[in-house]
């Protein structure tokens, strides 16, 4: 059996929300300095960093990030995959996410929109930068061909 060694702390995690409704996605929209880009709310806002282990249960870190992001409180959850992106990187955590409420973006927390796209009209700003969004290609790739 093989071994994944990561050098990130094991107390923190950076989870990634899938949030699906009626096979759409979630996304929000933002800027960070000069780049506008949408993404999955979660970790990779920039205010939100991790989910320290030792302070908060992921589900009440992504009921947190939910309210405080989208405004949606969170109906049910389930990790999907776990990814190790780089050895100095905390694992993502991928959670499928159903929520309740009909989401709006967080303007006091920098979002620009908020809006569900279907797999063939993602944005083509999708992800932080280049390496971000070609990693959310993949994985919503491999979500929408499960």
């Amino acid at each position: 059996m093989g071994h994944i060694q990561s050098q990130a702390s094991h107390k923190e995690i950076m989870p990634e929300l899938l949030v699906f409704q009626d096979n759409r996605l979630l996304l929000v929209k933002g800027i960070e300095g000069e780049r506008v880009f949408w993404w999955p709310p979660g970790a990779y806002w920039i205010s939100e960093k991790i989910c320290d282990l030792q302070v908060e249960e992921p589900k009440q870190w992504i009921e947190r990030v939910l309210r405080s992001q989208v405004g949606v409180e969170l109906a049910q959850v389930s990790l999907k995959s776990v990814n190790f992106v780089a050895v100095n990187h905390a694992p993502v955590f991928v959670y499928q996410v159903n929520v309740q409420g009909e989401p709006k973006h967080n303007t006091e927390r920098g979002f620009l929109a908020t809006d569900f796209f279907e797999q063939n009209n993602l944005p083509q700003n999708l992800g932080r930068d280049e390496k971000h969004g070609l990693w959310l290609h993949e994985l919503l790739e491999e979500y929408w061909t499960d």
